[in-house]
């Protein structure tokens, strides 16, 4: 789910998966079931093989005491997300874990205005193992089998 408004970004991930493996540490984040987001606020075309440096790429997990844990790897700026801008909750009865976010446009670098565009690429590791991430699916290339930005999808801010 997305959605915005003046002052944020709002993204929302529900996730159907039969086992929920937790990230081992902050720094192994993406050896568990995790949430990969990266954001291109110029959405420049024609960079190609490498995030551009105004990029963001980051990944949310849930840890072994139900917290949310974020580590972001690159960005212009090291904190786009605080505490109390991300969730994941995991309902072991439905077999669903739901990741929730809350992106400053500040903090992104976008200007939210209808007609804004930017670049947006989420994916969804699964890793039942309890070793590196064995499946992924994600919304668009540029993520998962090497970063470039210049590949993730357009967004298109349209009426809140």
């Amino acid at each position: 789910y997305l959605g915005w408004n003046s002052r944020y970004l709002y993204l929302a991930a529900k996730v159907r998966d039969d086992l929920h493996s937790n990230a081992p540490s902050l720094e192994e984040i993406g050896k568990g079931d995790c949430l990969e987001v990266g954001i291109d606020p110029l959405r420049e075309a024609g960079r190609g093989g490498r995030l551009a440096p105004e990029s963001f790429d980051f990944h949310i997990s849930q840890d072994a005491r139900d917290g949310a844990l974020f580590r972001q790897w690159t960005g212009p700026v090291s904190d786009l997300l605080q505490k109390g801008d991300y969730a994941v909750v995991r309902d072991e009865e439905t077999k669903t874990t739901v990741y929730e976010l809350r992106i400053a446009w500040e903090r992104a670098g976008i200007a939210p205005e209808k007609g804004g565009v930017f670049g947006l690429n989420i994916a969804v590791f699964d890793n039942d193992s309890g070793r590196k991430s064995r499946a992924w699916m994600q919304w668009g290339l540029g993520l998962t089998q090497g970063k470039d930005s210049s590949l993730f999808p357009r967004v298109y801010l349209k009426d809140k």
